[in-house]
């Protein structure tokens, strides 16, 4: 049986663990984008949760990967990975807004 709840009311634990700083981090950074990105626009993603011992170019397909993920969990039905293209290049991750395909 099944019973509705807000987002709100899910827990902040995922298999028992607190949620990671990049997975946090790609969550608001997804929803900032979508709500204020419209398309066309180009954004360049900054300031994500390093890890110790790793490189910047690490850390940054790390974040790319993160935000992708977040993009298709913010709205399952909807998949906004096909509207917004997340890339990398080097030490550098970029968010785009892509024009939603029609659905035929």
């Amino acid at each position: 049986m099944l019973t509705p709840i807000s987002p709100s009311e899910m827990p902040q634990k995922v298999r028992g663990k607190e949620r990671s700083a990049m997975s946090l981090f790609a969550e608001r950074t997804a929803a900032e984008f979508v709500k204020g990105f419209g398309e066309g626009q180009v954004a360049e993603v900054t300031g994500w949760p390093l890890d110790e011992g790793r490189d910047a170019t690490w850390c940054a397909a790390k974040a790319a990967n993160a935000i992708r993920d977040r993009l298709f969990a913010l709205d399952p039905d909807r998949d906004l990975r096909k509207e917004v293209r997340v890339t990398r290049s080097g030490e550098r991750v970029f968010m785009r807004r892509l024009r939603p395909r029609s659905r035929a």
